[in-house]
């Protein structure tokens, strides 16, 4: 492996590991709306857990984008990353 293609591995890997921080920040969150759609009243309730629901599949879509991230080439890596960066500002 050149030294280039390391170089872009360790970046790479410091970006993964930047976005798993978030996906923790993010599950977090997710389990306090969670929490506070358990105690509200009926009427409030099903917003609440339909928009838990959006904030799961949106999390689901940036993991399945994250996993693309960590299979694609050292020549790829650059393009899936703004594809990642898109879908963590949805999550945002």
């Amino acid at each position: 492996m050149n030294k280039e293609a390391v170089i872009m591995g360790t970046k790479r890997d410091a970006y993964v590991e930047k976005l798993n921080g978030h996906l923790v920040a993010w599950n977090g969150e997710i389990d306090e709306f969670q929490a506070k759609a358990d105690k509200a009243k009926a009427d409030v309730q099903a917003e609440f857990r339909k928009q838990v629901e959006e904030m799961k599949a949106k999390r689901q879509a940036l993991e399945g984008k994250m996993a693309d991230l960590k299979n694609a080439s050292e020549e790829a890596w650059e393009d899936v990353k703004n594809g990642v960066d898109v879908a963590r500002q949805i999550l945002g």
